[in-house]
């Protein structure tokens, strides 16, 4: 099932259109349990940073959101639903983002109108995925105040007085600033190339196997294991987002996670974690690269 994200805001309407002109269906999830049965995820943000991810936590969509990306769903944001993926945001610097990239989303400065509304270039890094068949140049839709940094894993930039993210691609996490549902043909190219992805957790390099100690997750480093239900698992610490507890080295799982990464990576025999609570023996078993 791809799920589409609805958290109150966001151009969902049209992003559902566009999913359906190019022969996909999609379902329009505002409950964790249905978030959590997800095989892809579009989010596709809009309005306020502050107001979005609240309105994630209250409807209690943060934390499968967290679990999913964490397990290797592919996942595609769009416009919020990219600037969600950094630490923070300008707009609400209380607030933490997702904190899959390092970095704050920041305001426009210094340019002759905000917010960057119309037609902009993209300047393409990377055609290996997201921009597979999407020619160098193409114009695509934004209607945007605040951007993101450009970091080693921006496949895409624009420029608008400066140089922002247009597109990233990190294993199955990928986002566009700009809107693709409003982006004529080369929009609607990068929202197909994501409709067509086959990855999952088993192209992440996550393996699940027997073991006495910790083990180390690519990109992430250690993660403590702890003894829990009689064996080695891996321990939630929820003190920090999970992508930052994992490049800080603590440790950021549980039964559960264990629970829907094997289900991730193809045992369709294990639910996945949050849809029902079976009971798992979690016993010798840890994450390991």
């Amino acid at each position: 099932m791809i799920a589409l994200l609805n958290y109150g805001a966001g151009n969902v309407g049209s992003v559902l259109k566009a999913i359906e002109h190019l022969g996909h269906s999609a379902e329009v999830v505002d409950k964790p349990e249905r978030l959590r049965a997800a095989e892809k995820i579009v989010f596709p943000g809009q309005g306020h940073f502050g107001t979005m991810m609240g309105a994630l936590e209250e409807r209690k969509l943060l934390e499968p959101l967290r679990d999913l990306l964490a397990c290797g769903t592919p996942f595609l944001g769009i416009c919020l639903g990219l600037q969600a993926l950094y630490e923070a945001s300008e707009e609400a610097p209380d607030v933490p983002g997702l904190a899959w990239l390092p970095g704050r989303v920041t305001r426009f400065q210094g340019v002759f109108k905000i917010p960057h509304v119309g037609w902009s270039q993209l300047e393409i890094r990377s055609r290996k995925g997201l921009f597979r068949g999407v020619a160098d140049g193409s114009f695509v839709y934004y209607c945007h105040s605040y951007y993101g940094p450009p970091t080693k894993e921006s496949s895409a930039v624009t420029q608008y007085g400066q140089t922002f993210a247009a597109g990233l691609e990190m294993k199955n996490i990928w986002a566009v600033q700009f809107h693709p549902e409003k982006s004529g043909d080369a929009g609607l190219k990068v929202l197909e190339n994501f409709l067509n992805l086959g990855l999952g957790a088993r192209d992440t390099g996550l393996e699940v196997m027997a073991s006495g100690g910790d083990k180390l997750l690519p990109r992430f480093g250690r993660l403590a294991a702890g003894n829990e239900a009689g064996g080695t698992v891996l321990q939630r610490d929820r003190s920090i987002s999970p992508a930052r507890n994992l490049r800080h080295g603590k440790s950021n799982s549980s039964c559960r996670r264990f629970h829907r990464l094997k289900y991730c990576q193809g045992e369709q025999s294990a639910q996945p974690a949050g849809v029902s609570e079976p009971s798992l023996d979690c016993s010798g078993f840890a994450v390991r690269a």
